[in-house]
């Protein structure tokens, strides 16, 4: 045994009941370190090597040793293992291994416990419930670490007495049992779910009559609350709701835009796209926007940084209201060529090179229609096949944006469904809202029911 000393009352993560006492992993238990398997080692067949992705699943498959190995590498079903190296929070804890004989890799310790003072099952538990103690003990690369020896031998765990430790070893394989069969019910519900979601979508979408669609959106709101029930199912939702609008679906009326041709975009602007200008930054200098000002459906002109660059010399580059800014370039092909409209700006503000504005003819189009079909399925495919890459950066042109095709119907029309999408996507915050609220009170309810079964 370990001549580690004694905890001492500074030591104490926490209070402990007047029976259970604090002790340290290396006076509870010897830790026998893994062998280093080298590729040279491995072969079609023998033992099995036990690595630290067989540990996180049953599923992974075995590298195998036919040599001689020594009987302290060896592993038996029921030995508990505990890892001490590799990606933390995914690779550290303690295991009771299930699997066949095998052999053990290195950053794994196989545990010989100490005498018969603890249940091996309890001391899988009380190791787990040091883990971020351990991880915070860890040191190496950023997503590689690895926990010492000593330091793992030193880390204080509870003690309590053996029949208290069976008591909670069936508690917690009961909650275990519980989460699992809960688990299985929230998966069988997915999946009815997202059966119902995509047929209700489907229909939704290939809809062609104005009293069908009207119809199926009908019985959609009303069950929203049921098969919309994460903020990923309703963000489906919300763009199936544009591209229906983008193609003159979600209003039907003799005024629809659905069926007329398409128009491009360098037909519907007062002037032709304008790529912005780099400036490096000035303390004393003019108001440039930054590209994090272009993210949602407005453009944040808050969001903006100093130019060392003059009053006149910015003019050419100044947002008017009704501009549309696009983004010209990002890492992130899906933020590329994404539309932002301009408000009427508090001060003057220049649009960085990272965008290219877009002056519309307010006469024939609505910014806001503008925006709406940017954001559909069919816009979204158009810009990504023309975008080019450099250096990991997806980068589209004024020509190919310039290009881009959609519908266009008269302008009260565009308003009209724009007015209706604004109304829908309200219901869309309203439900989201209502899950957030939804999820809160889960867990707030999950904390209460663990809580009562643990007193």
């Amino acid at each position: 045994m370990s001549d580690l000393a004694s905890v001492s009352e500074s030591e104490e993560p926490f209070p402990l009941p007047n029976s259970w006492t604090w002790t340290r992993i290396g006076r509870a238990m010897n830790l026998v370190n893994g062998r280093a398997f080298k590729p040279s080692d491995w072969s079609a067949t023998g033992m099995p090597i036990i690595r630290i992705q067989n540990l996180n699943s049953p599923s992974a498959p075995f590298n195998y040793c036919a040599g001689i190995v020594e009987p302290r590498h060896r592993v038996s079903p029921g030995n508990l293992l505990i890892s001490w190296s590799g990606t933390p929070g995914t690779s550290f804890g303690a295991f009771i291994w299930n699997g066949p004989p095998g052999v053990l890799n290195q950053h794994i310790f196989r545990v010989e416990a100490y005498g018969d003072a603890y249940e091996l099952r309890f001391l899988e538990i009380a190791v787990n419930a040091r883990l971020d103690e351990m991880i915070a003990h860890a040191h190496g690369a950023v997503g590689l670490q690895h926990i010492t020896k000593g330091k793992l031998e030193a880390l204080p765990i509870p003690l309590p007495p053996i029949a208290e430790q069976k008591r909670i070893v069936a508690k917690v394989d009961e909650l275990m049992r519980l989460i699992d069969d809960l688990e299985a019910k929230r998966k069988r519900r997915g999946e009815a779910q997202a059966r119902w979601r995509t047929a209700a979508l489907a229909e939704l979408m290939n809809t062609q009559e104005p009293t069908a669609l009207s119809a199926a959106w009908d019985i959609l709101s009303k069950s929203s609350g049921v098969i919309f029930h994460s903020s990923e199912n309703i963000a489906t939702l919300r763009q199936v709701l544009v591209d229906l609008a983008a193609d003159g679906r979600l209003i039907g009326s003799p005024g629809s835009a659905q069926g007329r041709p398409k128009t491009c975009l360098s037909r519907v602007l007062k002037e032709p796209l304008a790529n912005g200008r780099s400036v490096p930054d000035g303390p004393n200098g003019f108001p440039v926007l930054r590209l994090s000002a272009l993210r949602g459906q407005f453009v944040n002109i808050e969001d903006h940084k100093l130019g060392a660059w003059t009053a006149a010399e910015a003019q050419r580059f100044l947002v008017r209201e009704g501009d549309v800014l696009f983004v010209r370039g990002n890492g992130a092909i899906r933020l590329v060529g994404r539309a932002c409209i301009a408000g009427r700006p508090k001060f003057d503000v220049a649009y960085p090179d990272t965008a290219i504005r877009a002056r519309p003819d307010l006469d024939i189009i609505d910014p806001k229609w503008l925006w709406l079909v940017w954001e559909s399925t069919d816009c979204r495919v158009q810009i990504a096949r023309t975008a080019r890459t450099t250096a990991g950066i997806f980068k589209v042109s004024q020509e190919n944006l310039s290009e881009v095709t959609f519908l266009l119907p008269p302008l009260a029309e565009q308003k009209r469904i724009v007015a209706k999408v604004d109304q829908l996507m309200a219901l869309c915050d309203a439900l989201e809202a209502a899950l957030r609220r939804k999820e809160q009170a889960a867990t707030k309810l999950a904390e209460a029911v663990v809580a009562e079964m643990v007193a």
